[in-house]
C-alpha cells in the first residue's frame, strides 16, 4: 500500500511538471501513438531514455485528441463497440497542421506511430479483451476479430496516409523491430530531424507497463489463421 501511495504521489508530481514544460517549451516536441496492444508503452519508454520530450506522455480521457489511441479515422462506425463509450469522437484532420492546432500543440510537433504485425495485434487486442471482459467468451472474441481488425486496418490507414503526405512530420515504426534494437527507431526519429546518440542503439526492458511476461493467452495465431482463412492476401 505504501509503495503504491508513493508512485502515485510521483505520477502526479510528474504530470505537473509534464504541464508547465508544455506551456514554457514551445519548440521540439515529439507525441507518440499506436493502437492499444501495438506497443506504444514500450516505444514511450525508450523515447523517455533517449531524452526526447514526448508531449502526450500522460494520457488524457480516451476521446481527446492528445490521447495515444485516439481514432482519427474518418469513419467512426469502425470504432468497436466494446471500446465506443471511451473512444468515441467526432473529430478528424487531414494534414499535420489540423491535428497539431487540435490538440493544442504547438505548430513544429511531430509525431511517431508504433505499429505491430497486423496479426498479432489483433490476437493480443483479443486476449486483452477476453482479461478485461469486454467478450464473455473466447468465441465471442473470436467473433470479434473482424472488428478488431477493421479498426486496426483504419487506424493505421489514418496514420500511413498522414505519413506518406508529411514524411517529415510523421512517421511509423514497427514494434517487431523496436524490439531487436532501437536502429529502426533512430533512423525514423532521423527523418522527422531528431539527432540520436550511438549510446541509445541497444536499450532493454525487463516489464512494459501492462504487459507482464507471463500473461495467459486464449486466442493464438491459429484461430487468428482459421477466422481470416478467406482473406485476399
Amino acid at each position: 500500500m505504501f509503495t503504491k501511495i508513493i508512485r502515485r504521489i510521483k505520477e502526479l508530481v510528474n504530470r505537473s511538471v509534464a504541464r508547465v514544460k508544455v506551456r514554457t517549451q514551445r519548440h521540439g516536441w515529439l507525441a507518440h501513438h499506436g493502437m492499444q496492444r501495438n506497443g506504444t508503452n514500450f516505444l514511450l519508454l525508450v523515447l523517455k531514455q533517449m531524452d526526447i520530450d514526448v508531449i502526450n506522455e500522460f494520457d488524457p480521457r480516451r476521446n481527446q485528441p492528445q490521447h495515444k489511441h485516439f481514432r482519427w479515422y474518418r469513419n467512426k462506425a469502425r470504432i468497436p463497440d466494446y471500446i465506443k463509450y471511451d473512444y468515441h469522437n467526432t473529430l478528424t484532420v487531414n494534414s499535420v497542421d489540423e491535428l497539431n492546432e487540435l490538440c493544442g500543440y504547438p505548430a513544429d510537433s511531430r509525431h511517431i506511430v508504433i505499429q505491430k504485425r497486423r496479426e498479432d495485434a489483433v490476437v493480443s487486442v483479443a486476449n486483452w479483451g477476453l482479461r478485461c471482459q469486454w467478450f464473455a467468451s473466447k468465441q465471442d472474441a473470436l467473433e470479434n476479430m473482424p472488428v478488431i481488425a477493421r479498426d486496426y486496418d483504419a487506424y493505421y490507414d489514418f496514420w500511413s496516409g498522414l505519413a506518406a503526405a508529411e514524411p517529415a512530420r510523421v512517421a511509423l515504426v514497427r514494434f517487431e523491430a523496436l524490439i531487436e534494437d532501437t536502429q529502426s527507431l533512430t533512423s525514423a526519429l532521423g527523418r522527422l530531424g531528431y539527432s540520436v546518440g550511438p549510446e541509445h542503439q541497444r536499450l532493454q526492458f525487463d516489464e512494459v507497463p501492462q504487459s507482464p511476461k507471463n500473461r495467459a493467452k486464449q486466442i493464438t495465431a491459429a484461430d487468428y489463421e482459421a477466422v481470416f482463412a478467406a482473406e485476399v492476401p
